[in-house]
């Protein structure tokens, strides 16, 4: 074997990972066993300030048994759980943005963070809210684990947006209603003016954008509130001609031909 003639068990590669990065991100269980037998630094960094941990969460993996596997070993092998890369994200952030539910609740169950903020002030509840994953029901059931740990519902990022402007603009419903459910401000206003409400009257097309809308007015969403543009979300949807979110604005009674002051 390699090790057995004197290969450095934590050689990088052009991106700093190593053997150990590798074998993570690809599930390779009892590889990863035989490098830190042999010395394999758990909590050593790639170019990207990630660990090995930061990597299972988007690795690929034949099940997501592998996955869940691989992490335990590393933190049972005392990698730092609340480890940030270089963008100051976790590897619960990282879970949380891909949807790998099961990996989250071992993160949390070895007490990862659920608060923890990245650069931009972001939480993993965040991450969630505008996340790549498949599963949608995975997603919602992250938001469901992270809101029950604690994680602050209204909590804003460096630029004040909260999950639910997130989720409205990202066309996550399911964790919008999720968001509402617990208490998050449907009026809330970013560092532009922007509610929830205008978030979603103004993105590019979007799942379920008309529903979201209607959840958000059902839920007393100023119709009329003003960006720091002076627009309204009325304003905006017809300017991006989403004119089934225009008719969601109109049945709920904005001043439909307000105009820029």
């Amino acid at each position: 074997m390699l090790l057995e003639h004197g290969v450095d068990v934590n050689v990088q590669d052009k991106g700093q990972n190593t053997p150990l990065h590798s074998a993570s991100y690809i599930g390779r269980l009892e590889v990863i066993e035989v490098l830190l037998e042999h010395g394999a630094k758990t909590n050593a960094e790639n170019d990207q300030g990630e660990t090995p941990l930061h990597l299972v969460p988007r690795g690929k993996y034949g099940s997501h048994g592998q996955g869940v596997d691989v992490a335990r070993t590393l933190l049972e092998r005392g990698v730092d759980v609340d480890s940030p890369n270089k963008d100051h994200n976790t590897p619960l952030h990282s879970a949380s943005f891909f949807g790998a539910l099961t990996i989250a609740s071992v993160l949390l169950g070895h007490g990862a963070n659920a608060n923890a903020e990245n650069n931009q002030g972001e939480t993993p509840l965040h991450l969630v809210s505008r996340g790549a994953y498949r599963s949608h029901k995975d997603g919602v059931s992250i938001s469901r684990i992270l809101l029950d740990r604690g994680v602050g519902v209204n909590a804003p990022t460096k630029g004040r947006d909260t999950p639910l402007h997130y989720a409205s603009y990202f066309g996550r419903f399911e964790i919008a209603r999720v968001l509402l459910d617990h208490g998050s401000n449907v009026n809330a206003e970013n560092d532009q003016g922007e509610t929830p409400l205008h978030l979603v009257s103004k993105n590019e097309p979007q799942e379920r954008g008309f529903d979201i809308a209607k959840l958000l007015v059902e839920h007393g969403a100023d119709t009329n509130a003003r960006d720091k543009d002076n627009r309204t979300p009325l304003q905006l949807a017809r300017y991006r001609r989403k004119l089934d979110i225009a008719s969601v604005l109109l049945d709920y009674g904005p001043k439909a031909y307000a105009e820029n002051d």
